[in-house]
């Protein structure tokens, strides 16, 4: 096996990812496969340290993997990240041996958004009938005014109650989902 520098990649016409990178010295421009865990599509940025071997076929290499500096995962956890062209971290996702998926390290937690905005729409209706019933309520009272007492009717003074517009739709986010339950 021989350690190398990345440089670049290109994938060929079925879809490979062909990695050149540095092999035995500064001259030395190499282009090998690149292997991976099925179900992994990933390329690494300029100047990552990489593994590279010899295969069956005369002067045929492959890259076997990369040396991760940034490494986090505890027994058990498995992590996949993504850089910006300078190596720095910019997303993660994360799964933990305590069973938490941690995406991008963000503390707040997901929801099933269908099931937030049923349980939203039932609040808002209720909320809604007990504006209008405010809105349009009346007492009935014997106090009278005027010489002589008459059963009468007290309207409420004029409500400023009004329906909400309030809306999760907004929270929604397409681009994670979570499989149909059952």
């Amino acid at each position: 096996m021989i350690i190398f520098k990345y440089i670049s990649s290109k994938v060929n016409s079925i879809g490979q990812l062909l990695v050149k990178h540095l092999g035995l010295g500064r001259n030395d421009v190499q282009e090998s496969l690149q292997f991976s865990p099925f179900g992994l599509d990933s390329k690494p940025v300029k100047d990552t340290i990489g593994v590279r071997s010899d295969t069956s076929e005369l002067g045929a290499t492959i890259v076997l993997g990369y040396v991760i500096t940034n490494r986090v995962a505890n027994d058990g956890e498995f992590r996949t990240y993504a850089t910006d062209s300078n190596g720095n971290e910019v997303a993660y996702t994360y799964m933990t041996n305590s069973g938490d998926l941690e995406l991008n390290g963000n503390d707040d937690n997901a929801v099933r958004f269908s099931e937030l905005k049923a349980g939203f729409d039932t609040l808002k209706t209720d909320l809604n009938n007990l504006i209008t019933a405010y809105n349009s309520h009346i007492h009935i009272t014997t106090a009278t005014v005027g010489a002589s007492p008459t059963p009468g009717v007290i309207a409420p003074t004029t409500s400023t109650g009004v329906s909400s517009t309030a809306s999760v739709d907004t929270s929604k986010i397409d681009k994670v989902k979570l499989p149909k339950q059952g």
